[in-house]
């Protein structure tokens, strides 16, 4: 792939290749995720993610999701379940409702987590998804920090005065240092943090 020059013609000696065909043929590959825009200050952020069987658009406006398929069979597969296909037609929605939505989806949470991965612009241009089972080395093998379900549980588990029982069925790590700093009476803005 490092040959590969994105947009630009080929130097000499070097081939023409078309990188959408080129990763969407490669078996090992579930999706990959590329930058649809590069948003001004105050515009949505466009993100399309692309497999061998469809492309799909994750949208962000403010702190709003919105998923959408574009071309062929849904990326994620979100349209067959009717926990989130009802997201789907209604628009945007917040962080809250997509991770209660997708939470016991194959790919939880991935419009808001996709879509951070491009708030800065020293982020990649593409990033990759590979299929359960494979990895980009044979140390590397899909474990943990990727889309799939399996590759993002943990257990968080915390008592003690003024904590209620019970279980709660979705949590992300943002949520984690709001909780602490109120269980420390330490005062923070709550506006700082995307958890609650």
């Amino acid at each position: 792939l490092l040959k590969f020059r994105l947009g630009k013609e080929a130097l000499p000696g070097q081939e023409t290749v078309n990188v959408i065909r080129f990763l969407k043929d490669m078996d090992p590959i579930d999706f990959f995720i590329v930058r649809e825009n590069r948003p001004k200050k105050g515009e949505a952020v466009k993100v399309l993610l692309i497999s061998s069987k469809g492309t799909s658009r994750i949208t962000r406006r403010e702190k709003l999701y919105s998923y959408e398929v574009l071309e062929g069979e849904d990326t994620l597969g979100y349209s067959a379940d009717p926990r989130i296909a009802p997201l789907m037609r209604a628009g945007f929605h917040d962080v809250y409702a997509w991770r209660e939505a997708t939470a016991g989806h194959a790919y939880p949470d991935i419009p808001v987590l996709v879509t951070q991965i491009f708030d800065t612009s020293r982020s990649g241009t593409v990033f990759i998804s590979m299929k359960a089972g494979w990895g980009m080395n044979s140390e590397a093998i899909n474990r943990h920090g990727g889309s799939l379900r399996e590759e993002m549980l943990a257990t968080f588990c915390i008592s003690g005065p003024g904590l209620s029982k019970g279980d709660f069925h979705t949590a992300s790590i943002v949520d984690i240092t709001p909780t602490i700093l109120a269980l420390l009476l330490v005062d923070y803005q709550p506006g700082y943090f995307d958890g609650r």
